[in-house]
């Protein structure tokens, strides 16, 4: 019944439409539907957009997130249980309902129920005479709320677990929490199924739990990881994929799949209607826990799950743990409300903008003569369509004089289906139209953050169809405030195009320690013999185009003259850092810092064995926000770094929380500036690309000598190789690699979509040695000649050849064929196709080369037997063809 629009409706529907646009005497054509359709109960939940999850239960006075079913009710005694103020707190946050927590694993019901002595009644809440269920009905109808029950079929208490009688048990408790507190909006039921008291496991009878709520309560959706009507997003840190199918192949999944990772997009063509419903909680745990008090999410976190949750054709139910005395806390109920404000401020009053112009590939079947009346009618049961052979519509959007947008919002009509699979968002700069913007799938809504542009002219292309668009609505909206962990695609790719063209780094890495052992712990000895200009000269003669130096090590020591602490440069020195700026910015060069989370110096940044072994310290977000973060603020104040390179997030104190946090605190203080991945705790191992079980803060990876793979190449990297093997300025004389190997590391990084941060330590107080220079000499002769094909360089969709060959690309203009081999007087290459006259040159020889095209199509390149100088460099470690492949 799942699958169904009932039928009979759309042909009410159909009919209603034509009755009253009859009078025009127009012809009216409704789209055809296609695939899975969604059904009326799952229409209005469509509409819900964001509700509550309360977590809360016997759980919440064991301190434990899953009871064992052995929990004494007398625990169960809320001192100020107040479920209006629950409904309050959710109504004012702008939520429209509220899921309980009505019977959870370990078998606890929060109403009477008949067949159970573990509920309330058995508990000294309200004298034994309570029933949260009544109170919380009562509540969410004063308040104008729906109200949802979340239902465990798996029960650790009932010795009837794991038996035949045990799935009528549990009915029977489902009918009574479904008949008693009037309309349910959702049933919720958990896919767990873990051992009971007997220690068996349980069969249970899904028809028969369906079939109750479908006779109690029709108009109810039912949640699970295969629904019937909702599913489980895959996930519960607040996200649905950028793309995500309100369809699924239902019949593949049950609840407790193993394949949940593919519910979170969905299947296109599903053949039935399970929309997803992204589930988080607002703390760590679903359950209260005072230990957590100060660990709720913010209002910035809060936020990007809303854009990645409602804005990604999903349901936000974002859990609330109420506390033991029955309340949700001050903490949460502060987020909620700046939420709340943020919402207000971008939503309340769409942009006003009108469509000037004839729509390209459309025929409004529904208002013919005014094609885009119901594109702009906030109206979300009209629609426009084009024509019924056309899978394609663009619709150009002006806004009036004066007016600024950041945020699209789009529709599709859902009662005919899903369609959309992807579409662009250009902007009008200049005269000319820019892409700034492009999605996959739309659904019941999807919110794009645009870029703070100056534009009054926008352009949204559905570029992708499985059958002709039906859109319901646009909207432009405008938000007021900076929320870095949403940002606009465009402007990251702004924010970033700079270091993706400049490919190659320099990180000078210094170290106290092993400076200290060579001028006897001297510092103002140590630093005076540092010289700003030898360093960047050094880096600019190597090729490498901006210069990342520690600024505090994990040992804490300082490198710059900090004001929070005296464990730092002796001032006697100069300012180290203020030296490296000014001759960054006279020798074009830019600088970033190396910044340890880690703090083996800072007191309260220690971790402290505990009794149970765990690592904690109750002062570290002291340290945090006391000293950390105003060290950020002094580098950047001071020094005007254009990256942040953050290490030490493997610190287990240090929490996704604060990642997300020192991220927006880091870019609010220079919007532009770039920060790797290690500032949240996403990093991936040494293979250092971000994991995609959530959304992490930081713009690139950072692989320790693990170049990436094909798959990665639409990601943001950068690798880290060091002069040895050894990632320590422990080295000896002549264990450096050869210029060959770093070459080739950067070719091969490069043409994989990767920028190399080349590290590198003093041997000899602070200079290199002579063997260091020539080796890095080497490097940047041979990118003097070959530059061209890694600077400002992507990669081609050719990518490798073999072992010996790599392509860049620039544009549609150049193709680059580099040769990890010596230069021979004839190249064969296998992957390029040249047309007729097309030219091709050896990068540091001026002239065309001759080529052909030998009888398997291969393309065969003579090299000048005057090109005598191809054994030496800068030939004679790489080379690289370029093609000209424009038009």
């Amino acid at each position: 019944m799942s699958n169904e629009i009932s039928f009979s409706k759309l042909v009410y529907f159909v009919f209603l439409l034509v009755f009253i646009f009859q009078s025009s005497c127009k012809k009216i054509v409704i789209p055809q539907p296609i695939g899975a359709l969604p059904s009326a109960r799952q229409l209005e939940w469509h509409k819900m957009d964001y509700y509550a999850f309360v977590h809360f239960n016997i759980n919440t006075f064991s301190d434990l997130e899953w009871g064992h079913g052995n929990e004494d009710p007398s625990i169960f005694d809320p001192s100020n249980l107040d479920c209006r103020q629950w409904a309050k707190v959710c109504r004012d946050a702008g939520m429209e309902g509220i899921i309980i927590t009505a019977k959870h694993h370990d078998g606890f019901c929060l109403w009477p129920s008949a067949f159970t002595e573990h509920s309330v009644k058995n508990s000294p809440w309200r004298g034994g005479k309570g029933d949260l269920l009544k109170e919380l009905s009562d509540a969410c109808k004063e308040f104008g709320l729906k109200m949802g029950v979340y239902m465990s079929p798996w029960d650790r208490n009932n010795p009837l677990y794991g038996t035949d009688e045990y799935n009528n048990y549990f009915i029977n408790q489902l009918t009574e929490a479904l008949t008693n507190y009037g309309e349910i909006f959702e049933v919720w039921f958990d896919g767990a199924n873990g051992e009971g008291p007997n220690g068996k496991k349980q069969i249970y009878d899904w028809d028969g739990f369906i079939a109750t709520v479908r006779k109690h309560q029709p108009n109810a959706v039912i949640f699970s990881d295969a629904g019937p009507d909702v599913r489980w997003i895959g996930n519960e840190r607040g996200f649905a994929k950028e793309t995500n199918w309100c369809t699924l192949y239902r019949d593949n999944y049950y609840p407790g799949t193993p394949n949940y990772h593919e519910l979170t997009e969905g299947n296109k063509n599903g053949t039935h209607w399970l929309p997803g419903e992204v589930n988080v909680s607002i703390r760590p745990g679903w359950y209260y826990h005072k230990d957590q008090d100060d660990d709720v999410k913010s209002v910035d976190q809060l936020e990007m799950i809303y854009y990645q949750s409602v804005g990604r054709n999903g349901n936000f139910l974002l859990n609330l743990p109420v506390d033991r005395r029955g309340l949700v806390h001050e903490n949460e109920i502060e987020e909620l409300n700046k939420l709340k404000n943020r919402l207000d401020n971008t939503f309340s009053e769409p942009v006003p903008f009108k469509i000037p112009v004839s729509l390209a590939f459309t025929t409004s079947y529904l208002n013919v003569g005014e094609p885009t009346k119901y594109l702009l009618d906030e109206d979300l049961n009209t629609f426009w369509s084009s024509r019924e052979d056309v899978t394609r519509a663009s619709f150009e959007l002006e806004l009036d004089k004066g007016q600024k947008a950041n945020v699209l919002e789009i529709s599709e009509y859902i009662p005919l289906g899903q369609r959309v699979e992807a579409f662009e968002i250009d902007a009008l700069l200049k005269g000319r139209w820019k892409r700034i913007a492009q999605g996959t799938t739309i659904g019941w809504k999807r919110l794009v953050k645009l870029p703070n542009v100056d534009c009054q002219r926008y352009r949204v292309n559905i570029s992708k169809t499985m059958a002709t668009p039906v859109i319901s609505n646009i909207k432009l909206f405008y938000a007021p405030h900076d929320n870095y962990l949403i940002e606009a695609t465009y402007d990251f790719n702004q924010r970033m195009n700079w270091w993706r063209n400049d490919r190659f780094g320099m990180l000078i890495r210094l170290k106290r320690s092993a400076a200290a052992s060579q001028a006897k712990g001297d510092k103002g000895i140590l630093y005076k013999q540092f010289d700003p200009d030898y360093w960047v000269k050094q880096a600019k003669a190597t090729g490498a185009k901006y210069i990342i130096v520690t600024a505090k090590n994990s040992d804490g020591f300082c490198f710059w003259d900090s004001d929070f602490t005296d464990y730092k440069i002796d001032d006697t020195s100069g300012d180290l850092l203020k030296g490296l700026s000014e001759t960054c910015k006279k020798e074009g060069i830019k600088l970033g810092f190396y910044y340890s989370i880690i703090d083996e110096h800072h007191p309260d940044a220690q971790t402290i064995r505990t009794e149970t072994g765990k690592e904690s310290n109750p002062n570290f977000q002291k340290y945090v926000e006391e000293f950390l973060k105003p060290q950020i603020k002094e580098l950047i104040e001071k020094y005007d770094p254009a990256i942040l390179w953050f290490d030490g997030e493997m610190n287990e104190v240090w929490t996704h929380k604060n990642g997300l946090d020192l991220y927006q605190f880091t870019r609010s203080l220079k919007p532009e500036i770039i920060i790797n991945n290690r500032v949240d705790k996403g990093r991936f191992e040494k293979n250092g690309m971000t994991k995609e079980d959530q959304p992490y803060a930081g713009d690139f990876g950072t692989p320790i000598r693990r170049i990436q793979d094909e798959s990665n190449v639409d990601q943001d990297w950068e690798l880290s190789i060091s002069l040895s093997d050894m990632l320590d300025s422990r080295l000896l004389e002549n264990q450096n690699k050869s210029p060959e190997n770093l070459i080739h590391e950067l070719v091969d990084a490069t043409s994989k979509g990767g920028n190399v941060l080349l590290d590198v330590f003093f041997k000899n107080k602070w200079t290199f040695s002579n063997e260091d220079t020539n080796l890095l000499n080497e490097i940047g002769e041979w990118l003097d000649v070959n530059g061209e094909a890694i600077y400002g360089a992507r990669p081609s969709e050719i990518l490798t050849e073999n072992k010996n060959i790599r392509y860049t690309q620039k544009g549609e203009k150049w193709l680059y064929v580099i040769g990890l081999m010596p230069l021979t007087n004839e190249v064969i290459v296998k992957n390029v196709l040249p047309k007729k006259g097309s030219k091709m040159y050896l990068l540091g020889y001026k002239d065309p080369l001759e080529w052909k095209l030998n009888s398997s199509n291969q393309l065969i390149i003579s090299i000048p037997e005057s090109l005598n100088e191809y054994s030496k460099p800068p030939y004679k470690y790489a080379w690289t063809l370029k093609i000209v492949i424009e038009n």
